[in-house]
């Protein structure tokens, strides 16, 4: 039996994940949720720094590496980002540091300029402060990167199962949540009450 097993499994792998019904999830089931995950335009995220430009190149890798001549949709995205120091030493100093990012988006159609879907995602990661500022620098930017992509990847997960949703919604009873405002969206993100919030700009020299 579980020689048999091993041998289905290495066939799969041979043949390719997509041969033993792996799909994405908005691979086409009776649809075509990949095509509209294609034709969604990311807008830039007015940020003077640099993680507004890292969660849109993280969507528009991640989602339509062949970007639609003619977007049907825009996704407009907001973004809070705060650092919470963690560890403190006697003399105040921190050695540690958690990211924290909360963003807020919108899908709109571009036809009939309605909101047709928004959601709120949130991502934390962590990085020490050394002796070495030059290290420490370069495990801040690498903490905002790894919180952008994960700030990219929900949000493309969350567009992936409203597009595949989407498409059996002529056949549900059910009524669909009515869509935030980008501004109400992101009004409602509220930094934790504990949260110690930096003000000053961690790219500057």
């Amino acid at each position: 039996m579980m020689r048999a097993v091993v041998i289905a499994l290495w066939t799969c792998i041979g043949a390719g994940l997509s041969a033993c019904g792996f799909q994405p999830l908005y691979a086409e089931r009776g649809g075509d949720a990949s095509a509209a995950m294609a034709s969604v335009d990311v807008l830039d995220v007015p940020r003077p720094d640099p993680l507004g430009r890292l969660v849109v190149r993280a969507l528009t890798y991640n989602m339509a590496p062949g970007v639609a001549a003619s977007p049907k949709y825009e996704l407009a995205i907001s973004l809070k980002d705060r650092r919470v120091p963690l560890g403190i030493q006697i003399d105040s100093s921190v050695t540690r540091y958690n990211y924290t990012v909360q963003g807020a988006f919108t899908l709109r159609d571009r036809m009939t300029n309605a909101i047709v879907y928004s959601g709120r995602t949130d991502s934390v990661a962590s990085y020490n402060v050394v002796t070495s500022q030059f290290s420490t620098r370069a495990a801040e930017q690498d903490a905002v990167e790894k919180a952008a992509q994960q700030i990219g990847l929900d949000i493309e997960r969350q567009l992936a199962i409203f597009f595949t949703r989407s498409q059996q919604v002529s056949t549900e009873n059910t009524t669909p949540e009515e869509p935030k405002d980008l501004i109400e969206a992101f009004e409602a993100l509220e930094p934790p009450e504990d949260a110690a919030i930096l003000e000053t700009d961690p790219w500057s020299p």
